[in-house]
C-alpha cells in the first residue's frame, strides 16, 4: 500500500478559495442537519457494536446534539449510535435534497472547489494510469455526486466514455459488474455501516476495477482534540468515521485491495489554533504549542499531520480483488 504524500506550503493567495467550510450556506446545511436531529433522539441505540471490526468494545467518545458518538476500541473508528433508518430517512430527505440542487448552493460550490475538483481528476487520472495502464474512455461510476460542475467536468473529461450517476444510497441499484472505476466521494460519512454500500460498489465494477473515495477520518486531529466542538462534525451528517486502521480492515473484508491511503489535508492546524480556546483544559502542550508556534512551525505540523496520515479527510485507492465477497 502505498502511503506518500504531497505536501504543500500554506499559501497567503490561494487560502481564501481553498477554505471550503463555512458562511451562510454552512450554517444552512448545519441548521437542517440540527432540526433534522432534534426529532431523531436514539441513544437507546448505544449498545451497538463497531460497525466496522464488529467489536463490543467502546467508549463514549462524545454527544452532540443528544446523539452519542462513541470510538472502538479496537480499530479506533469513531461512529453515531444511530439507525439504519434514520439515516436513510436523512439521505433522502426532500428538504435537504432542495437545498443541495438550489442555485445558491451549487454556484457556492463552483467558487470554492472548482481546483479542488480539477486536482481530483488529475489524481483519478494519474492512478488510473499507474494501475490499469489506461485513463481514458472509461465506464464510470460515480455514487453521491451532488455537484453539476463537477459531474460535467468528469463526463467531458478524456477519463470518461461511458458515465453512470448513482444516488448515496445505491446498495438498492443495479448492480451490472461494468464499471472500470467507481468514484464515491463524500457520500460513505453518511453510513451507518459500510458494508452494504462497499458490496454494491465491489459489484458495480469489473474484476480489477478501481475505487476512488474520500472518506471523513476518525482518526483525524481535528477530530480527536476537538470532539463534539468541531463543527465540522455534526449528526446526521457525519454517522461513521473510520480510522485509517478501520479503512484497511473494512476494505479488505468487502473484497478490495487497499492500494493507497493518503490524508492530504492542508489546514487541519490552522482550524485547530482557530479553536484552540475549545480543546480541554488538561492538554497543555497542544495549547501551548498552537498558541506559541511560528509560521514555520506550523508548516512542519502540518507536514507531520499529512506524512503520519493524521488529517481527518482521507483518501482512498482500492481495487477490487478477482473474488466474489
Amino acid at each position: 500500500m502505498l502511503t506518500a504524500y504531497s505536501f504543500q506550503e500554506y499559501n497567503e493567495k490561494i487560502h481564501d478559495a481553498e477554505k471550503i467550510k463555512g458562511g451562510a450556506l454552512f450554517e444552512k446545511e448545519v441548521d437542517i442537519a440540527h432540526r433534522f436531529t432534534m426529532k431523531h433522539q436514539e441513544k437507546d441505540q448505544q449498545s451497538q457494536s463497531c460497525p466496522i471490526c464488529k467489536s463490543v468494545n467502546k467508549d463514549l467518545f462524545f454527544e452532540k446534539w443528544g446523539i452519542a458518538y462513541c470510538r472502538c476500541s479496537r480499530c479506533f473508528s469513531v461512529f453515531a449510535c444511530v439507525s439504519s433508518e434514520a439515516t436513510s430517512e436523512y439521505e433522502s430527505s426532500s428538504e435537504l435534497t432542495e437545498f443541495y440542487q438550489s442555485e445558491e448552493y451549487q454556484k457556492n460550490g463552483l467558487e470554492k472547489r472548482e481546483e479542488r475538483w480539477e486536482e481530483i481528476l488529475d489524481w483519478i487520472s494519474f492512478r488510473t494510469y499507474r494501475y490499469k495502464k489506461k485513463n481514458k474512455d472509461l465506464r464510470i461510476t460515480d455514487i453521491g455526486n451532488r455537484w453539476h460542475i463537477f459531474r460535467k467536468k468528469i463526463i467531458d473529461s478524456e477519463l470518461c466514455g461511458e458515465y453512470r450517476l448513482l444516488p448515496s444510497f445505491c446498495e438498492k441499484e443495479e448492480m451490472d459488474g461494468k464499471a472500470d472505476i467507481v468514484m464515491a466521494f463524500d457520500c460513505f460519512q453518511r453510513k451507518s455501516t459500510p458494508y452494504p454500500f462497499l458490496t454494491a460498489c465491489h459489484r458495480f465494477l469489473k474484476d480489477d476495477g478501481l475505487l476512488f473515495m474520500g472518506i471523513k477520518a476518525g482518526s483525524g486531529m481535528d477530530i480527536i482534540l476537538l470532539k463534539e466542538k468541531n463543527r465540522n462534525v455534526f449528526p446526521f451528517e457525519h454517522i461513521l468515521m473510520p480510522s485509517k486502521e478501520g479503512i484497511m480492515e473494512m476494505l479488505e473484508q468487502s473484497g478490495f485491495e487497499l492500494l493507497e491511503l493518503i490524508t492530504p489535508g492542508m489546514f487541519d492546524v490552522e482550524y485547530l489554533k482557530e479553536h484552540v480556546s475549545e480543546l480541554p483544559e488538561e492538554n497543555i502542550l497542544m495549547h501551548y504549542l498552537l498558541q506559541n508556534c511560528r509560521k514555520e512551525t506550523e508548516s512542519d505540523l502540518q507536514r507531520f499531520i499529512q506524512k503520519a496520515g493524521l488529517s481527518s479527510y482521507a483518501q482512498v485507492v482500492a481495487r477490487k480483488k478477482n473474488e466474489e465477497v
